[in-house]
């Protein structure tokens, strides 16, 4: 999906002589599983991109479920944004965090 093909991600070989001591999956990943998130649950369609930061703090590797949380702490309704922080974990362990800033078309609670 995303193009890049790093050894670390795909190939098991290359990857066992790294500090990970297998292939890890790609971090940018989870951008599309928050950017999902975004747009079907919370805040919901309508909902577009202006930025997403992360910090990784671990790796995720294949079998590893992961958790991805986001939590909205603030509401501009005039310039319809909201600012969501986002984290990501494995086995109870944070792997990832992060903020979002997203676009409303519309505000989907006030209908």
């Amino acid at each position: 999906v995303s193009v890049d093909c790093n050894g670390l991600h795909f190939d098991p070989r290359f990857a066992s002589q790294t500090s990970f001591g297998s292939p890890i999956g790609h971090g940018l990943i989870l951008g599309g599983v928050v950017s999902a998130l975004l747009g079907t649950e919370l805040p919901g369609l309508g909902t577009y991109y202006i930025s997403q930061s992360w910090q990784f703090r671990g790796p995720t590797k294949i079998g590893d479920d992961v958790v991805v949380r986001v939590t909205i702490t603030s509401i501009d309704r005039e310039k319809r944004r909201v600012v969501l922080s986002t984290e990501a974990r494995v086995a109870g362990t944070s792997i990832a965090t992060g903020e979002a800033t997203v676009g409303l078309d519309e505000f989907p609670y006030e209908k």
